[in-house]
């Protein structure tokens, strides 16, 4: 009787600390120039982007969605993404290249590099590559995630002993030489490792995420990123954007916090 007991007891703590949103997708969305309603399905139509509204992270929770999809003519593929947008707690969002370093990108600055400056001069930069982002008083314990003193990199060339990175804009910070840098890489948002495409019939699709992003190259899309304090969940509908007359149904979306 005991066991019995306990074993209730302990199936009642789990029921109690698992809380499930379930999002009005017709409210939130039905009157968009994009959707249409049919009873409590959502017709989207073309490459859309949903968001809702932000709610407070816990590091130590389990984030489940789980959403219906349906396709909606006959133009396929209909790819579907759901995930999250990061904020950190100065309520900044936070992108994939503030916390994705490039892995053996580290160097420092070779010379300084004033405000307005187009150019930086480093000591090494072998792994910079155009369309990443050069980041500045960058930690070797990854400490600094999420970085946001950063550029995005034009080109880069070697001369003599360093190398000259061109960036995209002018510099709006000056930094000093010997200022530790490495450089990040440009990606997307935290999605759940799920994907997502509409079949003729209803599908039930679900994907969770737990944890930070360790904070290496590439890093894992069931992660959220490091410094995140809130977090919005998102959806990226019909995202191949070479087929622009694709169309889903949704229904059932909804967000299981487990703790």
């Amino acid at each position: 009787m005991k066991i019995l007991t306990l074993l209730t007891m302990s199936a009642l703590t789990v029921a109690l600390s698992a809380e499930t949103i379930k999002f009005d997708l017709v409210k939130d969305f039905g009157t968009k120039n994009y959707s249409t309603v049919e009873g409590d399905a959502l017709t989207v139509k073309g490459p859309q982007f949903l968001q809702f509204k932000k709610m407070k992270f816990d590091p130590a929770a389990k984030y489940t969605m789980s959403l219906d999809v349906k396709a909606a003519g006959k133009v396929a593929p209909q790819i579907c993404l759901i995930g999250f947008f990061c904020y950190d707690k100065n309520g900044r969002q936070i992108w994939h290249h503030n916390v994705q370093p490039v892995g053996g990108s580290a160097t420092v600055l070779a010379a300084d590099a004033k405000v307005g400056d187009t150019t930086l001069t480093v000591k090494n930069a072998v792994r910079w590559n155009v369309s990443q982002y050069a980041v500045f008083h960058a930690k070797a314990d990854y400490s600094d995630l999420p970085n946001f003193e950063l550029a995005r990199i034009k080109a880069k060339a070697k001369k003599g002993n360093v190398w000259v990175v061109t960036l995209t804009a002018p510099l709006k910070k000056a930094y000093a030489a010997g200022t530790a840098m490495r450089a990040h890489s440009p990606g997307g948002y935290v999605y759940l490792n799920t994907r997502i495409k509409g079949a003729a019939d209803w599908k039930t699709y679900t994907g969770s995420a737990k944890g930070f992003n360790p904070g290496v190259n590439g890093g894992r899309p069931e992660k959220f990123w490091p410094g995140t304090v809130s977090v919005a969940p998102i959806m990226l509908i019909n995202w191949n954007w070479s087929v622009r007359d694709s169309a889903v149904q949704l229904r059932n979306f909804t967000l299981t916090v487990e703790k």
